[in-house]
């Protein structure tokens, strides 16, 4: 008896089954005739259009969009605009073109948000308010990119450079990145106070200097800029300014540019000023810091510089200065995961730069231990400042360079044995000529011969040597 009742229960439950396979199979019968149907619809829609090459200043919004916002992203900044000629003449932006083609395009342009979030001002006299309100007010609820300069004939007032800044200062809630950079210290000064007390909830980059190196000279009392928060900054870039005049939040902050211009700042003002960048992973020097510095043989002595986070640094001096103690700076430095040091536009090394480097991992090398990539980019080296970089970073794994010259002198043979030991990969940014090319693969065969791993090298446009 039970055992008719378990089959009936089986039966009964097999059946339940088939009928909701039957429903399901029915549901599906009826989606798949209404995709059938909406594609009818569709293709009658399409075929009745007789025109189908429309003119572009009747493509519908939707494409207008995305082309105007294609287009505005190839637009050249202004400062290469000015430089494609001598004779410059006015050339509006590409948002600016589009929005006088037609009423059309203009009511499309005017609506898009992303045309209008990237605002420039290099002439505060030239600046009309209204214009620059009603550009502000087209952005929406966009981040907006700023850039506020004065490249005015005469410096700018004071006054008037306040009142851009008040206008500019009411959309703080959606700065992305603010770039400031004013005629004279004094303005500055006054213009940066305006940010004292500001909350910018989504600032990522704050670029501030001045344009005149003399005016760094003049004394100026410290402010601490957005006291109300700036918790997305990430990247700070400081240009021919002292950092000590105009300081925002830095606990945040990962990327650091030092363009300072200014020879007097010490030892201990530029430790107290990095020490506080505790989440720091970029660093880039530009000048020269460090000619009141101790003299290099109490470098062990003294205190470095503490970068627990830093990855990689890169030192390159202004075209128009000498490097100077330039790269005495990585000396000072305690960066335990540092991975990547870039050299770039070094005529010479300091003198002793190299001992002091050799002494320091001599005597703690634990200072810059994990150093394995090297970029070197316009350095006309001699044999015992290639040979010295070797040695003082002798982990290296990675060389990148932009011409072939010092890709001999930093992994030729020593005395017999080779440097770079751990080398395994090249890179080149340019092509090789065909002389170039025959003394990297002269060079690799060189290091075969003596026991090393020939190291892959990429060469863009031309072949690998093998």
């Amino acid at each position: 008896m039970s055992g008719n009742l378990d089959e009936s229960q089986e039966l009964f439950c097999v059946g339940q089954a088939i009928s909701q396979l039957d429903d399901k199979r029915c549901q599906l019968k009826r989606e798949l005739k209404e995709v059938k149907l909406s594609l009818a619809r569709q293709r009658a829609r399409f075929a009745e259009i007789n025109n189908r090459n429309v003119p572009v200043a009747k493509l519908p919004p939707e494409v207008l969009s995305m082309i105007f916002e294609a287009g505005n992203r190839l637009d050249p900044p202004y400062h290469q605009i000015r430089k494609r000629s001598s004779t410059w003449s006015a050339q509006l932006p590409f948002r600016s073109a589009v929005s006088c083609v037609s009423r059309h395009w203009r009511t499309v342009a005017l609506h898009l948000c992303g045309l209008w979030k990237v605002i420039r001002i290099n002439n505060t006299c030239g600046v009309d308010l209204a214009i620059l309100d009603a550009v502000l007010a087209r952005s929406g609820a966009a981040g907006l990119t700023l850039t506020f300069g004065s490249k005015d004939a005469m410096p700018p007032s004071p006054t008037r450079s306040l009142v851009l800044m008040n206008l500019m200062c009411n959309h703080i809630q959606r700065w992305e990145s603010f770039t400031l950079q004013m005629d004279t210290m004094q303005i500055l000064h006054d213009v940066g106070g305006q940010l004292r007390r500001a909350y910018a909830p989504r600032l990522r980059k704050f670029t501030v200097g001045t344009r005149r190196v003399n005016s760094m000279r003049i004394a100026a009392p410290s402010i601490s800029l957005f006291q109300g928060g700036a918790p997305s900054l990430r990247d700070l870039v400081y240009n021919c300014m002292s950092p000590h005049t105009l300081f925002p939040p830095c606990h945040a902050i990962t990327s650091l540019e030092l363009s300072t211009r200014s020879p007097s700042m010490s030892l201990n003002e530029f430790r107290d000023f990095l020490n506080s960048f505790v989440s720091l992973e970029r660093l880039i020097i530009r000048d020269d810091c460090t000619s009141q510095w101790p003299a290099i043989d109490t470098f062990p002595a003294c205190v470095p510089v503490t970068l627990p986070c830093l990855r990689s640094i890169c030192i390159a001096p202004h075209d128009d200065l000498y490097p100077g103690q330039t790269t005495f700076i990585l000396a000072f430095i305690l960066a335990p995961v540092l991975d990547t040091v870039v050299f770039k536009n070094i005529l010479a090394f300091d003198p002793g730069f190299v001992d002091t480097l050799k002494h320091l991992h001599a005597s703690s090398p634990c200072r810059l231990p994990s150093v394995r990539n090297l970029s070197v980019d316009d350095c006309p080296w001699d044999n015992d400042d290639a040979e010295g970089i070797m040695e003082a970073f002798p982990q290296l794994s990675h060389l990148v360079f932009d011409v072939f010259d010092p890709c001999t002198l930093l992994l030729r043979s020593s005395e017999g044995t080779p440097l770079g030991l751990d080398v395994h990969k090249i890179t080149f940014r340019t092509a090789l000529v065909p002389a170039h090319a025959r003394g990297m693969h002269e060079l690799l065969e060189d290091r075969c011969r003596k026991g090393l791993w020939s190291p892959p090298s990429a060469l863009p446009g031309t072949r690998c040597p093998k």
